[in-house]
């Protein structure tokens, strides 16, 4: 595996954009379980990012 890419995180447009699906569908995506919940950083949470490993990971299990 490929370290460089553990580190590499997506914000929510961008995960949208690669699914190419709306940041709505995101969101209810992640709310049903269907997708991976985001990573939170900040002191209230408020910054949501997903790992590109674990995009990666959910696509190729759903393709």
């Amino acid at each position: 595996m490929n370290k460089n890419k553990d580190l590499l995180l997506l914000r929510k447009p961008h995960v949208a954009a690669l699914l190419s699906i709306s940041t709505s569908t995101l969101d209810r995506w992640v709310a049903g379980g269907i997708f991976p919940a985001p990573l939170k950083f900040g002191s209230y949470k408020s910054c949501a990012m997903w790992r590109y490993e674990d995009l990666l990971s959910w696509v190729a299990a759903n393709d």
